[in-house]
């Protein structure tokens, strides 16, 4: 490439480089002269840019483009972010204390439930024992019976009504 570059090639080559062609990247890179002029243009577009914000107007406040006023929101609006993070934290505790408290009163219940089967056996072993026979072992051994049937004949002859 003999020419020189045109002007929108040297601002795309300030935009970046690696979008141009391979030639115009290797004439750039050989010719001191577009060299010069990309340099020139860069150190323009700096001083344009520092101009620009020295003469800015510091921003005292907000600039609108339309013509309405902006509506007033509550304080629970600006800040739904943070309230909904606090509400979701709120509802993990809660179904934590919820799931900890049932695991809680399943164990005692569990607990409670293994001990009135406890007493419930041994009450049910006392009625065993009492049922077999509510007479003395010494009456017992004189029946010679281990099982006695106790009927209304034999309690009449063992106490007497009249």
């Amino acid at each position: 490439m003999n020419a020189h570059l045109h002007d929108d090639q040297i601002i795309r080559s300030l935009v970046d480089k690696t979008d141009l062609p391979a030639a115009v990247r290797e004439h750039l890179a050989s010719c001191p002269q577009c060299r010069a002029a990309r340099e020139n243009l860069k150190r323009t577009a700096v001083r344009l840019g520092d101009l620009a914000r020295m003469s800015a107007p510091t921003r005292q406040k907000t600039i609108r483009l339309t013509g309405r006023k902006p509506q007033k929101t509550a304080w629970w609006s600006r800040e739904w972010r943070t309230l909904s993070a606090l509400g979701a934290a709120a509802g993990i505790v809660l179904v934590i204390g919820v799931l900890f408290s049932l695991h809680t009163i399943q164990e005692r219940s569990q607990e409670k439930l293994y001990d009135e089967m406890i007493k419930d056996e041994r009450f049910m072993s006392e009625i065993n024992v009492l049922q077999k026979s509510d007479l003395p072992q010494s009456w017992l051994d004189i029946s010679g019976e281990s099982e006695v049937n106790i009927n209304e004949e034999m309690l009449e002859l063992i106490s007497p009504s009249s």
